[in-house]
């Protein structure tokens, strides 16, 4: 890929997360993708009505508690929230200091934007680096919404809920 083409394409996601969106239709449902994990994908609209992107839920069977939220811009990841077990910790590649990030993190943490961009601009499309989750999160629902701040996302109030289902309604 060219490095036009690909400033484009990164010039498209900075406009894309500034820009208003809103989350179209009621909850998404579950379903299990091609790895065996639980999926909902809720697609977002832009202030046009253009589907431009989705958030993406994602946790594999044993760890139903500990799920992700991606949000997915032209098929591609652009920022994740990860919910961990606090014990686990994850480190940081190599340039995550000059980024103002520490090497290891522990616990809750996101895959941001604006700590990728850069990375994705001369390397592979890729979330690597890694900042600890602004508050403490336990459900899904929590980490959508601290993320619609940052990415200019309005949830309406019946939108506030979603969560993995129950373990018995699953199958």
């Amino acid at each position: 890929m060219s490095a036009r083409s690909r400033q484009s394409e990164v010039d498209a996601v900075d406009e894309f997360l500034a820009g208003r969106k809103v989350l179209r239709g009621g909850h998404p449902e579950w379903f299990k993708n091609t790895r065996d994990e639980l999926e909902a994908i809720w697609i977002m609209a832009d202030a046009g009505g253009v589907e431009s992107g989705q958030l993406r839920f994602c946790c594999a069977r044993p760890y139903r508690t500990h799920p992700s939220v991606s949000v997915i811009f032209r098929n591609n990841p652009v920022w994740r929230f990860d919910l961990v077990p606090p014990t686990e910790s994850k480190n940081n590649p190599p340039g995550a200091a000059d980024l103002k990030l520490p090497g290891r993190i522990y616990g809750n943490h996101q895959h941001t934007w604006p700590d990728n961009r850069s990375h994705v601009l001369h390397s592979i499309w890729e979330l690597p680096f890694r900042r600890p989750a602004p508050q403490a999160l336990h459900k899904i629902s929590q980490c959508y919404q601290a993320l619609a701040a940052d990415i200019n996302l309005d949830l309406q109030h019946d939108q506030y809920s979603f969560e993995v289902p129950p373990l018995a309604e699953l199958f």
